[in-house]
């Protein structure tokens, strides 16, 4: 009854509403993707998941440093936890900042570092 007060397209509403149905999921999805490295370990959540993963340093198995070559743009280093899950973080202008602090971490706990 508003609807046709206002004299709105009922089409418009149709297509308004799908639009915002359809980019709802995308939105939820990558507002919770996340890597966050801190004192107490790695927390990070996946892409399709809405699970947090939480891990100490203490259960950091190895970190793999891979370089950059012609078809990578970016280097990159490969986190390993003792479960088996692994993560990778992009050594972009964001990860130079904390690189140093991100080495005295694998140095403290004692980490196995191999680079390439």
């Amino acid at each position: 009854m508003l609807l046709y007060a206002l004299n709105v397209n009922k089409k418009s509403i149709v297509i308004s509403t799908l639009l915002f149905v359809v980019s709802f999921f995308p939105i939820l999805y990558g507002a919770n993707y996340y890597k966050h490295l801190s004192d107490s370990g790695i927390t990070y959540s996946n892409i399709y998941s809405l699970e947090k993963q939480e891990y100490s340093w203490k259960e950091v198995e190895k970190v793999i440093y891979h370089l950059a070559n012609k078809e990578e743009k970016m280097s990159s280093f490969e986190i390993y936890f003792k479960d088996g899950e692994k993560i990778t973080l992009d050594r972009d202008g964001k990860f130079a900042a904390i690189y140093y602090w991100f080495t005295k971490k694998i140095r403290e706990f004692n980490i196995s570092y191999i680079g390439s």
